[in-house]
């Protein structure tokens, strides 16, 4: 084979390599659809994932003798609502009250290679800051 031949060959490779690859290698795999679980110290934090892995699409705070502020609180709050996860972030705030004195933030980074996010969480009750972090791997 002579030098042109040989280096059209490469060159196709190299052409065909790219295409399947893509410029810039291979995109990241979105968060799975379904329900993701995170233990905090409050008790645990379900949220459910699209089938696009775009967004959130609902939270189920699940609250076990939990205390901040001058509350303590049992039980479950669901929202439902639209999160976008945006270049494998997102947050949340949710009131629990009208007058908004009981409020709680969240926010999260989803990790492609391990399959799970994390993150941390705040929670303001009537004036009381309490907080801690969470994981939650893929459904």
């Amino acid at each position: 084979m002579n030098n042109k031949k040989l280096l059209r060959w490469v060159f196709v490779l190299i052409l065909v390599t790219v295409l399947l690859t893509g410029c810039g290698g291979a995109a990241a795999k979105p968060p799975a659809a379904g329900e993701w679980v995170a233990a905090t110290d409050f008790g645990k934090l379900v949220f459910t994932v699209d089938d696009t892995g775009t967004k959130i699409t609902k939270m189920s705070y699940q609250f076990s003798e939990w205390t901040c502020g001058p509350t303590t609180n049992s039980g479950t709050i669901e929202v439902g609502s639209e999160w976008p996860i945006t270049n494998g972030e997102f947050s949340a705030t949710t009131s629990f009250d009208p007058e908004s004195k009981q409020t709680m933030n969240f926010g999260g980074t989803y990790d492609a290679s391990s399959q799970k996010f994390s993150g941390v969480w705040d929670e303001d009750s009537y004036g009381t800051k309490c907080s801690g972090t969470w994981e939650a791997s893929a459904p």
